[in-house]
């Protein structure tokens, strides 16, 4: 949302849960139509999962994107031409690694990895979780429509947000608390 000064403000997607699951559906569709597999996490696979709903003090919806290089600025085109604003994007050695995009005030972090090996790398130098959580789709349902989630997910779950992650709050993650 842009502000009478012109500057971007994010809404909560726990407090605008409509606008939330209509930016998410949205995604869903166009990713659908691409044919691009993408999964539900951190904060918002924990929230899917944990809370079956959006979760308290998460300011946005993260999704992971695994491969598809060749598709990435389609994506973004797509994603443009049905309503989305494009934000600061990340791009290295030509490669789009991460891009902040937002619809009806709710924001969607997409991560892109790409493997290799039994590693996924990003726009950080290397993420450290094995590409083993993103072998076997699991899905959970999140507002009447199914969405991939890594698998093992308890074990993907403990390795970022260690063993309280069923009942660690994002801002206590973050060290808001």
């Amino acid at each position: 949302m842009i502000n009478d000064h012109g500057i971007c403000y994010n809404r909560y997607p726990c407090y605008y849960k409509d606008d939330a699951k209509n930016c998410l559906y949205d995604f869903d569709d166009i990713m659908d139509k691409l044919s691009i597999d993408y999964f539900l996490v951190f904060g918002s696979c924990m929230a899917a999962v944990r809370e079956l709903d959006f979760i308290l003090d998460d300011n946005d919806i993260d999704i992971a994107i695994i491969g598809h290089k060749d598709m990435r600025h389609k994506l973004i085109l797509k994603l443009k031409h049905n309503g989305f604003s494009i934000g600061k994007t990340k791009i290295i050695n030509n490669v789009i690694k991460q891009v902040h995009v937002f619809k009806y005030g709710i924001f969607l972090d997409l991560f892109f990895y790409d493997r290799e090996g039994d590693i996924l790398v990003s726009s950080k130098e290397v993420y450290n979780k094995q590409y083993k959580h993103f072998k076997i789709p699991c899905y959970v349902e999140f507002y009447d429509r199914m969405f991939r989630i890594p698998y093992p997910l308890e074990e993907y779950l403990r390795s970022i947000y260690g063993d309280k992650w069923e009942t660690i709050t994002v801002a206590e993650y973050k060290g808001d608390k």
